[in-house]
C-alpha cells in the first residue's frame, strides 16, 4: 500500500509498488493524536498503532487513475421506478469497484463492497471486515459477485480499520492491502476532503437484492460530526461503496442509514 492521507491525518501502510503516491507536499497533522487497529491476516496478529499530531503525511489530496478503454460502448439500463442502475460494464466505476467477502474464525461470512484507491489498496466501512472482531481472511473481487478470472481477485495482506466498533460511523473506515496490484490494470478512484452540502455524487456498490452492481446518484444534504449524509438510493450489502462525484473523487465510505436518511463516514478530519 502507500501512505494513505484522506484529510489531516494519515495512514501509513508501506508498499514500494505505489508508484502514483510517490512523492508530493506534505501537510502537518492538526487534530489531536489518535490510533488505529492492524491486522496481519498471515499472522492473526492485531495491533494498535498510535499517530502523533507532531508528524507529517503527505497526500491530502489523491487524483483518481483510470486506463484507456476508448472504444467501448456502454450498456446502462434504469430498473423500472427504482433509482438505481445497472453498472455499465464499460465504464471506469465497474473496473474499479469491488465485490468484499470477509470470513470469520466461526466460519460466517460477511460480504459489502469496497472501491480500490491504489494499486493495491482497498478503501470499505470497517464494519464490513471487523465488526467487534477482525475477518480472519478477505477476498477481494473486482466487477462482479462471481468473478471467477483471477487476475481480477486477490486476497487481503492486512487490514486496517478506525474503529473495531461497527456501530462508530465517525471512524467507521477501513483499508484491505492487497496481494496484488489490481488497480495497476483497472484503475482506482481519488479521494478528497473537499465533499461539501448540495454536491451532486454518485453511489457504485453491490446491492444485497441484486445479483450485479448497480449505480445511483443523489447529493450530500448534510456532514456533520464526520458523518455525511447522501440521497443515494442502497440496500445492505453497499456497505463500502464510495459517494464519489463524475470525477472519479470519492468523499464518503457508505455505511448504511438511521431514521434521517443514507450515512456515510465522511473523508475527512478523522480519517
Amino acid at each position: 500500500m502507500c501512505t494513505l492521507t484522506f484529510s489531516m491525518q494519515s495512514i501509513t501502510i508501506a508498499d514500494e509498488q505505489d508508484e502514483a503516491f510517490d512523492g508530493g507536499d506534505t501537510y502537518a497533522i492538526q487534530n489531536e493524536d489518535y490510533s488505529v487497529w492492524v491486522k496481519d491476516v498471515e499472522t492473526g496478529v492485531v495491533s494498535e498503532e498510535t499517530y502523533s499530531s507532531s508528524q507529517e503525511s503527505e497526500l491530502l489530496e489523491a487524483e483518481p487513475f483510470f486506463p484507456d478503454i476508448s472504444g467501448l460502448v456502454s450498456t446502462q439500463k434504469i430498473l423500472g421506478n427504482d433509482d438505481r442502475y445497472i453498472t455499465s460494464s464499460n465504464s471506469w466505476e465497474y473496473r474499479c469497484t469491488c465485490y468484499i467477502l470477509a470470513t470469520f474464525d466461526n466460519g460466517t461470512t460477511l460480504s459489502g463492497t469496497g472501491f480500490l484507491i491504489g494499486p493495491n489498496t482497498v478503501a470499505t466501512s470497517a464494519h464490513v471486515i471487523c465488526n467487534g472482531k477482525f475477518a480472519n481472511t478477505v477476498e477481494v473481487r473486482l466487477e462482479s459477485k462471481n468473478q471467477n478470472d483471477s487476475s481480477k481477485i486477490a486476497n487481503g495482506l492486512q487490514m486496517i480499520v478506525g474503529s473495531t466498533d461497527g456501530g462508530n460511523i465517525e471512524y467507521g473506515w477501513g483499508l484491505i492491502e492487497l496481494d496484488k496490484p489490481l488497480g495497476n490494470t483497472a484503475g482506482y478512484y481519488g479521494f478528497s476532503s473537499a465533499g461539501s452540502v448540495g454536491k451532486d455524487v454518485t453511489l457504485t456498490g453491490f446491492h444485497a437484492d441484486k445479483q450485479v452492481m448497480e449505480t445511483s446518484k443523489g447529493k450530500i444534504t448534510n456532514i456533520n460530526n464526520n458523518i455525511l449524509h447522501h440521497t443515494c438510493d442502497m440496500v445492505a450489502g453497499a456497505s463500502g461503496s464510495p459517494i464519489y462525484e463524475s470525477s472519479g473523487m470519492a468523499y464518503g465510505i457508505n455505511y448504511g442509514n438511521d431514521e434521517d436518511g443514507n450515512l456515510a463516514t465522511n473523508i475527512s478530519g478523522k480519517i
